[in-house]
């Protein structure tokens, strides 16, 4: 197994070659010019730094550029370092817009998939697939466009409990991890079919929803299930018992490795990015919300009753509601769980959380 991940490495680091405007080779002084001449030969026209004093010799050979590099002149040599890669950059014009291209972080704990699921929506092998834990280290960017528009998957390091992280690397895998998700618009949360929900999953649909992400909960390896009648009306609903704080998130059965209802999971992921970017009037925002208290009244505390005022939308991803009223310590929580509730059956926002933030209007203030 463990040399098959490194064949993989191997075949990885040649498509990242192909793709790449600059390559950015790291050799040691213990590697013989012959090797050195290998690793030359095979990655056309790039950029490479050296650990001794025989790789200036060697890239004029083969007409390559070459930094002299030693391990204690690292920062010194910086500059020098990104001037030589900056000539290879393509002009600005040339780079992608962003503004139209979907974020979606695959996340989940390791071993569940994340990688497999980003091949088989790619169409080929981008990540190295491997039974070994802890495989991919770093987020891995994928671009893929299709019918549904442009998005860029990107693949996550397995995120475990703190107490389980054993070493530095691993620790700031799950960093790493962590900010994928900061910066994606729609997180999917991969459950592994075969072990069942876990306090684990729980704790990773956690970070995303916190963070205020669109989320699809995709439960992988479902071809692998013994299924029986009921068995996946059954899965359903342990997931949303163990996650009654999500139950916005739609849930999508699939496999990564068959491609079972793969095709679907693109045009989910447009569906919830659209309803986290939704705006609502402000008109047709109070028509809901004069409905809901009229169906059920505010609370009071100590004889004094809530009163609402009016609500405006103040952001998306997440959309976030502001509410006006005349005390905010009078809002008790159920009610607000209430007007959320309300506010979902009215404009749908499904996939995505919902934020209200409710202030206190003081005397003398414009309505």
């Amino acid at each position: 197994m463990q040399n098959r991940t490194l064949s993989e490495y191997r075949l990885f680091a040649g498509l990242s070659e192909e793709e790449c405007q600059a390559v950015l080779g790291c050799v040691g002084g213990w590697e013989s010019p012959a090797q050195k001449g290998e690793l030359l030969a095979h990655a056309g026209e790039d950029i490479y730094y050296r650990l001794d004093h025989h790789w200036t010799s060697l890239g004029a050979y083969y007409g390559y550029a070459a930094l002299p590099m030693e391990p204690d002149h690292l920062t010194y040599l910086t500059s020098d370092l990104l001037d030589a890669c900056i000539q290879y950059f393509p002009p600005e014009e040339e780079e992608r817009e962003e503004d139209d291209v979907i974020k979606v972080a695959v996340i989940g704990k390791p071993n569940v998939g994340k990688s497999s699921l980003v091949n088989k929506v790619a169409g080929e092998n981008r990540c190295i697939v491997s039974d070994i834990a802890g495989t991919t280290r770093d987020a891995v960017d994928t671009t893929i466009q299709n019918q549904h528009g442009t998005f860029t998957f990107i693949d996550t390091a397995g995120l475990r409990r703190k107490s389980k992280v054993e070493d530095a690397i691993e620790h700031y895998s799950n960093l790493r991890a962590e900010m994928a998700v900061e910066r994606a618009d729609v997180c999917l949360i991969l459950i592994d079919a075969q072990v069942g929900f876990t306090e684990q999953d729980s704790k990773v649909a956690g970070i995303a929803h916190e963070a205020g992400k669109g989320c699809i909960i995709c439960v992988n390896k479902w071809d692998a299930v013994e299924k029986q009648t009921g068995t996946l009306e059954e899965f359903s609903r342990k997931i949303r018992t163990e996650l009654k704080f999500m139950d916005y998130a739609p849930v999508l059965f699939l496999s990564a490795l068959t491609g079972q209802r793969v095709h679907k999971l693109m045009g989910m992921v447009r569906a919830v990015h659209e309803q986290a970017t939704r705006r609502i009037t402000t008109g047709l925002l109070n028509d809901v919300l004069a409905d809901a208290q009229n169906a059920l009244q505010p609370p009071s505390m100590s004889g004094r009753r809530l009163r609402i005022y009016y609500a405006t939308q103040a952001s998306v991803a997440p959309p976030t509601f502001v509410l006006f009223v005349n005390d905010e310590t009078l809002m008790h929580f159920s009610y607000e769980r209430y007007l959320n509730n309300a506010f979902r059956k009215a404009f749908g926002f499904e996939g995505t959380p919902i934020r209200i933030v409710v202030r206190s209007k003081k005397d003398g203030d414009d309505l």
